[in-house]
């Protein structure tokens, strides 16, 4: 009869990663929790951005009412400045939300009713 052979074991997080083997016990318990908040957020995110789209369809049938010009390439770039600027003080990338927020506006922009829809 062979002598069975004795397997040492080894704890992965020996030395001082305990804590980190506690946090990951856990993790999956609150996971569905933070998914689920994270849905939320995302949620009023695309609200919030159905409201901005509005108000730009408004203020371009206002602009074109008012005969001004109905492309403002300054005040985009203001807007998208200004983000980048806020995204800073959040501690958000700036490059990031700048490209995020070229997208918005774009998005906004053709999102602006055709000459006779009005």
């Amino acid at each position: 009869m062979r002598a069975r052979k004795e397997v040492e074991r080894v704890d992965p997080f020996e030395g001082g990663d305990a804590a980190r083997w506690k946090h990951a016990q856990q993790a999956p318990r609150h996971l569905p929790d933070l998914r689920a908040e994270i849905t939320q957020l995302d949620r009023r995110v695309i609200a919030l951005l159905a409201d901005r789209v509005e108000l730009a369809r408004r203020a371009h049938s206002t602009k074109r009412a008012s005969g001004l010009e109905l492309y403002d390439p300054a005040r985009e770039a203001a807007v998208v400045r200004d983000a980048a600027v806020s995204a800073e003080h959040s501690g958000l990338d700036p490059e990031e939300i700048r490209e995020l927020f070229w997208r918005i506006v774009r998005m906004s922009r053709n999102a602006a009713p055709a000459e006779d829809d009005d």
